[in-house]
């Protein structure tokens, strides 16, 4: 699945990481935690220093500054922890030893250290010389906390591209991620990899198939996600007229190729919040995807039900409902990338990352196709403008209302926020398809 993740959402988060050095705000982490049968959290997180608590260990600052290890408070590996923990609702406990101001984590998940096998905690696949609170993570940066850690051979990391043909065979590769060296005999789907860490694994099922590598003297690997689709190579053929009634077309100025980028996605959440935030890239995993499975991996991770049509002439689907939406004789899905309808059928319209994907009921009836920019950050209480323009054309939009203030001639508004934190704004008008959400990060 896949929700779009927007220009604005890369501004925020690229402050974010410039802040990070100097201000204790939230962070985006890649967080895992591999526990002895299985992973208990792989996902995104927002996290900052701050105080954790354990059954074993009481209440104790985690933020970086812990026995003296950094002169200002940052995200920790253990605030991460904590933070996932709370918000997938997964126990941990960990004792506190007041010499290194910093807990020992003794489990996570149900998986508890005995006298031979204790939880290990890497940074970027290399252990940390200190503890979790003493170890400060900058944005992006992958945490693994692992099970039996100093006992293993291998830390594998599974790598391979992010499509593939149903039925036809794909090769994966996996490697020790503390080294970089191939890993034979590692498991992946059934198969096993061979001397150069390769395997050849073929997927028999439509839709986002999600695959890691295992092998009994190693931490298993990150999970590759592989959209496995049915279109054919070199399939270019346009469905959009033989779709919606010619009178409410408005077609792109060339009728070409539209290649477009799409982020690889994992669940990005933010502490004290239950509510997830936009998705976001999922490093390791670059490549093509079609739109297609975009709108299917978004589905399947959201729960939202959907209904289609397979057109064997195109061979590709119609897509008839979204969430409960379903086409009328005058209203149907459409779908755009970058703002521009595409000549071809979502299983053929192929996309990479980072670029927009826009499914949008009754898209043929609108007006305006609304895009929202604006500053990643803001101070409470000030005002900040945000524009509203036409994503099409690149022309402001009067009369587009962003949190209760509409837009003037220039597509110009001014917002104030009262409440520090991220801060998700859309724009909205009569027969205009809504903006994506811009999220402003508000500093107190």
């Amino acid at each position: 699945m896949f929700l779009q993740c927007f220009a604005s959402i890369t501004f925020l988060l690229a402050a974010v990481a410039r802040a990070a050095p100097t201000v204790n705000i939230l962070t985006p982490v890649n967080l895992r935690t591999e526990g002895r049968e299985k992973t208990h959290f792989e996902g995104l997180i927002f996290t900052k220093g701050h105080n954790v608590t354990t059954p074993s260990g009481g209440n104790h600052h985690c933020d970086g500054t812990n026995n003296k290890e950094n002169r200002l408070p940052g995200p920790t590996c253990t605030s991460a922890l904590a933070d996932a923990a709370r918000n997938r609702h997964f126990a941990f406990d960990g004792t506190f030893d007041p010499e290194f101001d910093d807990f020992f984590i003794t489990s996570i998940g149900g998986d508890t250290e005995t006298s031979t096998e204790f939880w290990g905690l890497l940074l970027n696949f290399q252990f940390t010389p200190v503890g979790g609170c003493q170890q400060e993570v900058k944005a992006f940066q992958h945490v693994l906390w692992a099970f039996n850690a100093f006992n293993v051979t291998h830390f594998l990391e599974l790598t391979g591209p992010a499509t593939a043909r149903v039925n036809r065979p794909v090769i994966l590769t996996v490697t020790d991620g503390s080294t970089g060296s191939p890993v034979a005999g590692a498991e992946v789907n059934g198969k096993t990899s061979n001397s150069e860490g390769k395997v050849a694994v073929t997927f028999g099922k439509v839709g986002v198939n999600s695959v890691k590598a295992e092998k009994s003297d190693s931490i298993r690997s990150n999970a590759l996600d592989v959209s496995v689709c049915v279109s054919k190579d070199g399939t270019r053929r346009s469905m959009k007229e033989s779709y919606v009634p010619k009178a409410t077309i408005s077609p792109p100025a060339q009728e070409e190729i539209i290649t477009v980028m799409v982020p690889t996605t994992m669940p990005t959440l933010i502490p004290d919040q239950h509510a997830p935030v936009p998705w976001m890239t999922r490093p390791n995993n670059p490549g093509f995807r079609s739109t297609g499975e975009a709108l299917s991996r978004s589905l399947w991770t959201e729960r939202l039900s959907t209904s289609r049509t397979f057109d064997t002439t195109f061979d590709d689907f119609f897509i008839t409902s979204i969430g409960g939406d379903s086409e009328t004789a005058t209203e149907f899905w459409g779908i755009l990338v970058n703002f521009q309808f595409t000549p071809v059928g979502g299983c053929q319209e192929e996309v990479k990352v980072v670029d927009e994907i826009l499914w949008a009921f009754d898209a043929f009836s609108a007006v305006n196709f609304l895009k929202l920019n604006g500053p990643p950050t803001a101070r409470r209480n000030q005002p900040v403008v945000l524009t509203v323009t036409d994503g099409q054309t690149g022309r402001p939009v009067a009369g587009a209302e962003v949190d209760g203030h509409t837009s003037g001639a220039d597509g110009k508004i001014i917002v104030t926020f009262a409440k520090a934190g991220v801060n998700g704004v859309k724009a909205s008008k009569q027969s205009a398809i809504r903006s994506n959400k811009v999220d402003i990060l508000v500093l107190p």
